[in-house]
């Protein structure tokens, strides 16, 4: 899996959706998992939300960075939403116990698609928690909440659906920041970066 979201990254930020396939990637017995070869064009059969976060760290030079990075992000944000949750003591041993945790430390020290869902999550209730007011920043927070959501689609589906969906009946019913148009809100940037997701789907197979 790392080879073909790397392969991808690297096609990314090539700026490029697909790269033209070599002459030996017809041959019998070449074929690699993930890859695909069609008319011509060679590419990655993966999702294209971690590898175009992972394109970053290989424009920088440092793409076995980024996990660790989001990672050590993960944390801080982890502690915040304790914070707001449950106190300051409760936030601190969350954050003891994630910074120690064998399965953070092994998706860190991996280039797999868990680091980036688990601080997009972590970002997302974040930012509903700091929009706490009606005013146009926490309708921005509410917004931007929905982007993380949805590239959390677009990186591990299944996941994005459940976190989003679940995420989004909270605001709607429980969160005292909630209600219909604050909902609204959340689902629009959702959407939107989900979208993109079913765009890049048409664009490499033809089919959304």
């Amino acid at each position: 899996d790392e080879v073909a979201y790397l392969f991808q990254a690297k096609t990314f930020a090539g700026g490029a959706l697909t790269v033209p396939a070599p002459p030996e990637a017809a041959l019998p017995g070449l074929d690699y998992y993930l890859f695909e070869v069609q008319g011509g064009r060679w590419y990655a059969a993966t999702l294209p939300g971690w590898p175009a976060a992972l394109a970053l760290g290989v424009v920088a030079g440092v793409p076995w960075l980024v996990n660790p990075v989001l990672a050590a992000l993960s944390v801080l944000l982890a502690h915040a939403v304790a914070g707001r949750m449950a106190g300051r003591d409760q936030a601190d041993l969350v954050a003891m116990m994630m910074g120690a945790s064998p399965w953070l430390l092994a998706m860190a020290a991996s280039l797999m698609t868990h680091t980036l869902t688990l601080f997009l999550m972590l970002l997302a209730w974040w930012l509903i928690m700091r929009a706490g007011d009606g005013s146009r920043g926490a309708l921005r927070r509410l917004f931007l909440a929905g982007l993380a959501m949805g590239w959390i689609f677009a990186t591990r589906p299944l996941d994005g659906l459940v976190a989003g969906g679940l995420t989004g009946l909270w605001l709607l019913v429980i969160a005292p920041q909630g209600g219909p148009g604050r909902t609204l809100v959340y689902a629009l940037g959702c959407f939107v970066t989900g979208g993109l997701f079913l765009a890049y789907n048409a664009a490499i197979t033809g089919n959304a």
